[in-house]
């Protein structure tokens, strides 16, 4: 009887060009090797892993969007979001529209509001929740697309969360909240109080997926850049952004590094700055694990070469191990005050809104808000100052008073909380 182990989930991102998908291909054919069920997985909406693997044809020719094997315990998906539609999206989309035309909404407007932003996203947490309920992998990689979408893919869970509870008043158990609602709003019949339950099924196998992600016995980020100025930039704020969802970055690549062979007067200068850049990016995410991988001398695509590329890359490691463990948000006590200390790297305080809102804390950096649930002990305290210090944030909660919330100047509805440095 095969042992039972712990599923693994990787997402591997960083900036536009820099070989995120190699690097995704070869890291899903170093576990193949040492015997994982493996699957490499591509969220990104141009995909490129039949490329990587020279696969010939399309992925969506081949197998409509399903998984494809590859070589021994090695499949890849490129999921296909039309034929995902037909398969499992048209259900879901008629419940939210019957949902909605239960409740008066004209019928147009109503199929217009039911197709939800990012489908995508939606149609891959749904099938790395399937996937490891079902136990069908022991590892499953995420070809992630540029940074600024990788983010979207990680905030859909409490993006679909939020919009769930508010517009349907959901918390834990959303048929015995919105029946009577449903009723009040307009008599609905029993076959409205059926879509319901499906929109249930699709909002609790969300809920799993985001305890995946969120889970760092589990899952972790891999940063992808290059040894250049700019994109190392990038990194660390999409590092910065990662933490700000709770994920656990575990590993940065980088990748495409000039060798010594190359050391022959013309690329002298490239190659100090390379290495300049490279100690600079272990001083900046210590303890993380930074690897490199250097720049071969051909394109690297195909089995053979992904395994000559996992087995350099991983040589003396696992490629499939974590190799750090650090929870974003801690929650914590100092006397009578509650503490939520949450990891934001490179960020000052003029950059970074907080709201409290009822049971909820919202922190917005730049374009980006992440909406935390607190605990009870925590929701019944209000957040008055906030700190930022050596890369934390932290908050401290105490007694509420009985003062009136204001709305805030961004248009949030909550109190303001000023961070302080």
């Amino acid at each position: 009887m095969k042992e039972s182990r712990k599923p693994r989930v990787i997402l591997v991102s960083g900036k536009g060009g820099v070989g995120k998908t190699t690097l995704a291909s070869a890291t899903g054919a170093g576990c193949a090797k040492r015997g994982l069920r493996t699957l490499v997985m591509s969220i990104d909406i141009a995909h490129s892993l039949s490329d990587s693997f020279a696969l010939d044809g399309h992925l969506l020719n081949i197998n409509d969007g399903m998984p494809v094997n590859v070589s021994e315990n090695l499949d890849i998906q490129e999921v296909d979001l039309q034929a995902e539609m037909k398969r499992h999206w048209g259900d879901i989309f008629a419940s939210l529209s019957a949902l909605l035309k239960s409740s008066g909404m004209n019928e147009v407007l109503a199929e217009e509001l039911a197709i939800l932003p990012g489908m995508s996203d939606v149609v891959c947490l749904l099938y790395i929740s399937r996937y490891i309920e079902k136990n069908e992998y022991d590892v499953i990689i995420l070809d992630c697309a540029p940074t600024g979408e990788s983010l979207r893919f990680i905030s859909m869970p409490s993006t679909v969360e939020w919009s769930l509870r508010k517009v349907y008043k959901l918390k834990k158990h959303v048929p015995s909240i919105a029946k009577p609602i449903i009723r009040i709003m307009g008599g609905a019949t029993g076959s409205s109080l059926d879509e319901l339950e499906k929109l249930q099924t699709m909002y609790d196998q969300l809920n799993r997926a985001k305890s995946i992600l969120v889970d760092d016995s589990i899952t972790s980020v891999r940063l992808v850049c290059n040894a250049e100025r700019m994109v190392i930039n990038e990194t660390l704020r999409a590092y910065m952004y990662f933490c700000l969802y709770g994920m656990n970055v575990d590993m940065v690549a980088v990748n495409r590094m000039l060798p010594g062979e190359a050391n022959n007067g013309y690329f002298d200068n490239l190659i100090d700055e390379q290495n300049q850049s490279f100690e600079r990016i272990e001083n900046h995410f210590s303890p993380i694990k930074v690897i490199k991988t250097r720049m071969f001398p051909e394109e690297i695509n195909g089995i053979e070469n992904l395994e000559l590329m996992a087995g350099e890359m991983f040589s003396g490691f696992s490629p499939e191990s974590i190799y750090c463990r650090e929870n974003p948000y801690q929650f914590s006590k100092d006397g009578a005050v509650n503490l939520l200390r949450v990891k934001l790297p490179g960020v000052g305080k003029e950059n970074v809104d907080l709201f409290n809102e009822k049971d909820e804390l919202v922190i917005r950096i730049g374009n980006f808000k992440r909406h935390v649930y607190l605990p009870r002990a925590y929701a019944a305290m209000k957040p008055k100052v906030a700190n930022y210090r050596d890369n934390y944030l932290t908050i401290r909660f105490e007694k509420a008073e009985n003062t009136r919330s204001k709305e805030s100047p961004s248009g949030a509805g909550g109190d303001k909380i000023s961070a302080k440095q």
